[in-house]
């Protein structure tokens, strides 16, 4: 079941990554408007609060029709699905909102950094959680945006708070980061290189 789960997850972000990549060179010839750091304004005004009666238009304003949306949960193609989307997920929240820490420009392309806050119910308890992000956004000519793709952990914001899961996740990050004792009680460290180029 965890080999299941961890190929699941593995994959997954396999193709998250792969339509990123895609996207990122499909959204270029259409990003003709060069970002600037206050185009984050009607950014914010969707994220402020997702359980506001203004979220769709406000999503409207902001999001082109066509668009690459991914929060590492989810992955969109059009604002429609979007809405949907981030109306189902404040419904099933207490309160959610997304402060903006800082915006930088970097060519086309505006990265926002952010603290989400959140409080949902978990078997009846409610559970309160705060992360640290970025997100990497590209407008089109009337910018509008056009490519959204979240950096943070999800396993930290949400799923950590769930039980099973919880556990799942303490049981990974313990394997990973425990490393084996050699006899004499030191840990034992590879003298391989590990080349980013060949994965070896």
């Amino acid at each position: 079941m965890i080999t299941l789960l961890s190929l699941g997850a593995i994959f997954a972000h396999q193709a998250q990554a792969e339509d990123y990549n895609v996207d990122l060179y499909l959204t270029q010839s259409k990003s003709a408007k060069s970002a600037k750091v206050e185009d984050v304004r009607t950014f914010t005004s969707v994220f402020q609060d997702l359980k506001s009666d203004m979220l769709a238009q406000r999503v409207k304003e902001a999001y082109a029709e066509e668009l690459y949306f991914n929060d590492t949960l989810v992955t969109l193609f059009n604002r429609n699905d979007l809405v949907t989307y981030l109306q189902q997920s404040g419904a099933k929240t207490n309160y959610v909102t997304t402060t903006i820490l800082d915006a930088v420009r970097s060519g086309d392309d505006v990265y926002v950094r952010w603290l989400l806050e959140m409080e949902f119910d978990v078997l009846g308890s409610a559970r309160k959680s705060r992360t640290v992000g970025m997100s990497h956004l590209r407008m089109d000519q009337s910018g509008k945006i056009v490519l959204h793709q979240d950096f943070w952990d999800s396993a930290d914001g949400i799923y950590k708070h769930i039980p099973v899961v919880s556990s799942l996740i303490s049981w990974v990050n313990g394997r990973l980061h425990n490393q084996p004792d050699s006899a004499d009680g030191n840990a034992v460290v590879s003298d391989e290189s590990f080349s980013p180029s060949t994965g070896r």
